[in-house]
């Protein structure tokens, strides 16, 4: 029902009601105000309608910031005097105006009458009110304050009125919103090295909002992304990255609403950067036009540490390699020619075989390291079957067990390397001709698990503990743990993990969860 305001103090007004729905109903001339709350309130039961005909209470309430509309009321067909030449003054004290429009600009006041001179109207528009609902003078009194009866195929005036109310406080609650969400990216951004966005998802990708350290990272002013001078697409990403950028994008969006990848960027002053960008998509612009929401860092620095690392591991491998063939080929020599010293050059063979696996072994690992490699979708069951072909090719070893379900993961595409590392594990370190191994996969909500079992003998605590993070490599870590490492690592950058436990006999349980994608 609707509640004639009483008394106002300091401490009131109605502190507990909903700014969203509640909303004064201000006539100056007692009466006409409250019957239009009422009827307000029949048509609109989730608004809280207050009638006030006191000016002074009205500001004090608009001060308070609980409310969430204004409606002004003038019934200029009860109003002989009423003409062109009446003032805004005459529908309400310009004070209440003033307050509205400069202290609560985002309250939005409805002027609501019938017979209203034109003049009047402008005039209230000028003076704050936001929109202005005019009822034809031959309008019966009971329609334009009761609602009266509908009229066939026709709304009536205070329905119509009920709905500009709704669709004002609609504007608000986005207008707020958009604050709040503004507020919480530069709260992002103030602690983040990089920028935080919103954008539109076309290739151009318009810069709605964008926040942080935009100058540094792009040399670009906020204001020149967000006017659309400057487009992040056009001008701010590399030529040769756009296609590549939008790709991705889409694809990864379609697959699963969100996406992570590198690609370089060209700065105002002509300089090539390299970036890292991760987002997802958000509610769509009021058109319809898809959104992105994401941040992206300068990761340049990383990039070229990346690629000066691939330069020394490439000469060390040359290098390495060459010497220790070399080696090789005169301790074989030895062992051939010279009797006494069988045990000491085998051990010597074996060494130096050793120490060429690890070579080999240490290749991929930087290839993942520094390569920025996008996440894919990939079919588990498929990966997973070429890494038994590829490990049986090898070892001319096929487990035992297998029992894997079709499923679709997103990782990096070298998941099936995983796969082989742990097979070839569970095939050599086994020691049998024809080693047990059994391969399953459980499917759950958000993963995918593939676990590998293996007879053993148990993976070392030491190798387990730096793979999963509780022990830092010493110097007694020999390496022996690379293709484990290897695994680790895939899993990781792929978005999963990887566990290890033992089965009652002495042997391994392998586990690599990864993110399935729905």
């Amino acid at each position: 029902m609707s509640r004639l305001t009483g008394p106002a103090t300091e401490s009131d007004p109605r502190s507990d009601d909903d700014p969203a729905t509640s909303v004064i109903v201000h006539d100056r001339e007692l009466g006409a105000g409250d019957d239009l709350a009422g009827a307000l309130e029949e048509q609109q039961p989730d608004l809280t309608v207050d009638f006030e005909a006191r000016p002074e209470v009205v500001r004090r309430r608009l001060r308070s910031e609980s409310v969430g509309c204004v409606v002004l009321v003038f019934d200029g067909a009860e109003r002989p005097d009423a003409g062109e030449s009446t003032s805004a003054d005459d529908l309400v004290p310009s004070t209440v105006l003033e307050t509205a429009s400069e202290e609560r600009p985002a309250i939005p006041v409805v002027l609501y009458g019938r017979a209203i001179p034109s003049a009047v109207a402008a005039t209230a528009v000028e003076n704050g009110v936001n929109d202005v609902q005019r009822v034809p003078a031959a309008e019966s009194a009971d329609r334009f304050l009761h609602d009266g009866e509908d009229k066939a195929d026709e709304i009536t005036p205070i329905g119509e009125l009920a709905c500009r109310i709704a669709s004002l406080l609609d504007h608000r609650r986005q207008a707020a919103t958009a604050v709040d969400e503004r507020d919480r990216l530069e709260s992002i951004a103030a602690r983040f090295p990089g920028i935080v966005y919103r954008c539109l998802a076309t290739p151009e990708w318009p810069m709605e909002y964008v926040t942080g350290e935009v100058e540094r990272l792009a040399g670009y002013t906020t204001a020149e992304l967000e006017s659309g001078a400057i487009t992040w697409g056009s001008d701010v990403i590399h030529p040769d990255d756009r296609e590549r950028v939008a790709d991705v994008v889409f694809e990864e969006l379609e697959s699963t609403g969100a996406f992570e990848f590198t690609y370089r960027i060209t700065t105002a002053g002509g300089t090539t950067k390299w970036v890292w960008e991760r987002g997802r998509q958000i509610e769509p612009a009021p058109d319809a036009t898809p959104r992105l929401q994401g941040f992206i860092i300068d990761v340049t620095d990383r990039r070229e540490r990346a690629d000066q690392l691939q330069v020394i591991s490439h000469l060390l491998r040359h290098n390495l390699r060459n010497d220790m063939t070399v080696v090789r080929g005169y301790t074989s020599k030895i062992a051939e020619e010279s009797t006494g010293f069988e045990e000491e050059t085998t051990t010597m063979l074996d060494r130096i075989d050793g120490l060429l696996t690890t070579v080999d072994k240490t290749q991929p690992i930087v290839d993942v390291l520094t390569t920025p490699h996008d996440r894919e979708i990939v079919a588990i069951d498929s990966a997973i079957e070429r890494a038994i072909e590829t490990v049986g090719s090898r070892h001319d070893v096929t487990p035992t067990v297998v029992s894997i379900e079709s499923a679709t993961v997103t990782a990096i595409p070298e998941l099936e390397r995983a796969f082989v590392e742990v097979l070839e594990n569970a095939a050599i370190h086994t020691g049998e001709d024809t080693p047990w191994i059994a391969v399953r996969t459980t499917v759950t909500d958000e993963t995918v698990d593939v676990v590998i079992v293996d007879e053993g003998p148990v993976i070392p605590d030491m190798e387990r503990d730096v793979l999963t993070g509780e022990r830092t490599p010493e110097p007694l870590f020999h390496g022996t743990g690379l293709g484990l490492w290897l695994v680790e690592l895939i899993v990781r950058r792929s978005g999963g993990s990887l566990s290890f436990d033992e089965t009652a006999d002495g042997g391994n349980v392998v586990t690599l969860a990864l993110p399935r994608l729905e």
